[in-house]
């Protein structure tokens, strides 16, 4: 049985694996990222897909750690794109001051041209996906082809259609999914390693949902179920939807990103789960104009007394 443990990163480690550490989630594959990038002449093209709580702590480290990283690399790291889901800013972006040019300056969303400026710079293009979107994770595969590089925290491709994510290991473009399991914890890369040197993994052990680990904890009877969820939502805990995270969905995601990472061809459909989710919240929808978190917490007083209670 192999174990896997997360091991700590020291400073120089982690200041080179800063654009495979989407909330500081370090991996192993930067290594592959900045030696395919070393050797050329040509800056790094960043494209951040996504600028809501992910993207924009990734920005604000980027502008601490710029200086340090283009010493590290022998050359410039250029922001070319930020987008939101409506909107995007292109050009040559400040990684500090970002935002006033977007609300300024960004104009209608487009993936095709996000896609095809990233094909132009090739293997010095990085697109970084912060959002948690199929659509997104449904481009990487012709990225990848292309020699592009794709950093992210979406679990979508890695537990999305087999042959999609296969496609994405192909190359000759560096998928780079670390932060998709443990955030900041070096689990994926540490779980490749061991896979690529000849080790069999039996068994993998551990909290595989910090937010039902979180809910879990601090249900009581002060505290009800939807007010959990609600804390847990607002400490950037849950999935952008708490649905997934109810729903056993985002459990079932990291799973089959872990049995793949071990060598198993299995898709999501392959792990069962139980959800926490009322019949009545599954397809449902909130009011035009309201955020979905705080909405489905809200919904969810109809069952505090019962989920309390399941603990």
């Amino acid at each position: 049985q192999v174990c896997v443990q997360p091991l700590p990163l020291n400073l120089l480690q982690a200041h080179r694996a800063m654009l495979s550490r989407i909330m500081v989630a370090g991996s192993a594959s930067q290594a592959r990222l900045f030696a395919a990038g070393a050797g050329a002449t040509r800056n790094l093209h960043v494209a951040l897909v996504g600028r809501g709580l992910v993207g924009k702590a990734f920005l604000a480290q980027l502008c601490k750690q710029q200086q340090m990283l283009e010493s590290q690399l022998g050359k410039a790291i250029e922001l070319r794109c930020v987008t939101s889901s409506k909107k995007m800013l292109t050009g040559n972006i400040s990684f500090c001051d970002w935002e006033k040019d977007f609300d300024a300056n960004a104009v209608a969303m487009s993936m095709d041209q996000v896609v095809a400026d990233l094909k132009a710079a090739g293997t010095q293009g990085v697109m970084v996906d912060c959002t948690a979107s199929d659509d997104t994770a449904e481009v990487y595969p012709a990225l990848i082809k292309s020699g592009v590089h794709v950093v992210t925290p979406n679990k979508r491709a890695g537990a999305g259609p087999l042959e999609r994510y296969q496609a994405c290991m192909a190359g000759p473009g560096i998928y780079m999914g670390e932060a998709t399991v443990g955030a900041g914890l070096p689990i994926m890369s540490t779980l490749t390693s061991l896979v690529e040197t000849g080790d069999k993994v039996h068994s993998i052990q551990g909290i595989l949902s910090g937010t039902l680990s979180y809910l879990f904890n601090t249900c009581s009877a002060t505290t009800p179920f939807s007010k959990a969820v609600a804390q847990a939502a607002e400490l950037g805990f849950t999935e952008p939807d708490p649905r997934e995270d109810l729903s056993g969905m985002d459990v079932q995601r990291k799973v089959t990103i872990l049995a793949r990472a071990a060598g198993l061809d299995v898709s999501a459909d392959d792990v069962e789960v139980d959800s926490l989710v009322p019949a009545a919240l599954q397809d449902w929808c909130p009011p035009a104009g309201q955020g979905i978190a705080p909405a489905v917490a809200e919904e969810l007083k109809e069952v505090d007394g019962g989920r309390s209670g399941e603990r």
